[in-house]
């Protein structure tokens, strides 16, 4: 076996190593709120893990369209999805490390630009929080909960929306690649090709096209929520919206 082959082999075991210590750990946190669930199997929480899977595969396909399309290179859809899933599983590595490691690891065995692919992995982190926040931001402001809310609980909304400033400005190809520009002078010493960056009306596209993992998350937990009657039908779209929104603040 290649040097090269066992370093990626040890580097993809360390991140692997660091992922289950980190879950491990919330796991032991959270362990006596874990053992008072109760757990059922229904129509509707099998469906919904179904559904919440789905979301994590429509996120992969969308994610290595654009490598393909940036990187100018073919990106099967198994490879998009397999990398993705272990991208989602390592993301109880704190800061995203695992998730964006495990994505630079598989660029360079594919022979895969690795800024492209830290570019698109920013991307798509950005299109899914731009996703959750504004959709359902708009939901929640529209519900009669939140209507009747007083300042305090309005308040929590402060922060979310002043998020959004540096969201939108990764989605201008010159904001965006400037600030990029500014990391890779230093650490590769030269600029960064600007064709490795959405124009505007791209960007947009693949807005709209990453509100779909969103949507069926919320679908998810609707079908969840069915299973509790005392929650009222009227309520279950609000409660998907927070579910979305708390997602992306977490």
């Amino acid at each position: 076996m290649s040097r090269r082959r066992l370093l990626r082999g040890g580097a993809t075991a360390l991140v692997l190593a660091v992922a289950a210590y980190f879950f491990g750990r919330s796991l032991a946190d959270n362990w006596t709120a874990v053992r008072e669930i109760d757990v059922r199997f229904d129509v509707g929480s099998v469906g919904a893990v179904l559904l919440f899977g789905a979301a994590v595969v429509v996120s992969g396909l969308l994610w290595g369209h654009m490598v393909s399309g940036i990187g100018k290179t073919r990106v099967s859809w198994a490879d998009a999805i397999r990398v993705q899933c272990a991208s989602w599983l390592l993301k109880y590595v704190p800061g995203q490390v695992g998730s964006v490691a495990n994505k630079v690891l598989w660029a360079g065995q594919r022979g895969i630009s690795r800024t492209i692919v830290v570019i698109t992995f920013v991307y798509e982190n950005v299109f899914l929080l731009l996703g959750s926040i504004v959709p359902t931001g708009v939901i929640l402001l529209l519900s009669r909960a939140f209507t009747d809310a007083d300042d305090s609980m309005r308040g929590t909304f402060v922060p979310v929306l002043l998020a959004l400033v540096p969201l939108m400005l990764v989605t201008n190809r010159r904001a965006f690649r400037w600030g990029v520009n500014l990391v890779a002078r230093r650490a590769l010493k030269r600029d960064t090709p600007v064709e490795y960056f959405l124009s505007s009306g791209e960007a947009l596209a693949y807005q709209l096209a990453f509100l779909l993992p969103r949507v069926v998350n919320a679908v998810g937990f609707i079908l969840i929520l069915t299973g509790f009657p005392d929650v009222p039908s009227a309520a279950y779209v609000p409660l998907a919206a927070a579910y979305v929104l708390a997602g992306a603040v977490g």
